[in-house]
Formats: C-alpha cells, sequence, structure tokens
C-alpha cells in the first residue's frame, strides 16, 4: 500500500522543460511536421526558437 502523505517534491527543470514543450505547441507547423525538406523543418524549430 502506497503511503498517502507522501508528496514529490518540486522539481524547477521539470517545469521548465515542460513550459518550453508548451510553447512549442503553439506553432502548429512544429507540432506536425508539414514539411518536405529537413532543412525547411528545422528552419521552423529556428525561428520558434528566437521567438520563445
Amino acid at each position: 500500500m502506497r503511503n498517502s502523505k507522501w508528496i514529490a517534491p518540486p522539481n524547477p527543470f521539470r517545469w521548465t522543460i515542460e513550459h518550453i514543450f508548451t510553447w512549442f505547441n503553439a506553432f502548429r507547423a512544429i507540432k506536425t511536421c508539414w514539411e518536405f525538406k529537413f532543412e525547411n523543418y528545422t528552419a521552423l524549430f529556428q525561428i520558434a526558437f528566437t521567438i520563445i
């Protein structure tokens, strides 16, 4: 039986990563790969990084 009083300690690094992925989900072109060339897809990542 699990201890119901145990609470996981907060992890600020995990929150940072989840926050970044949430911002990436706002970009539809990154969420689903519509580009045929890999260079165009990586360019979209670079644009998203500069906006974020």
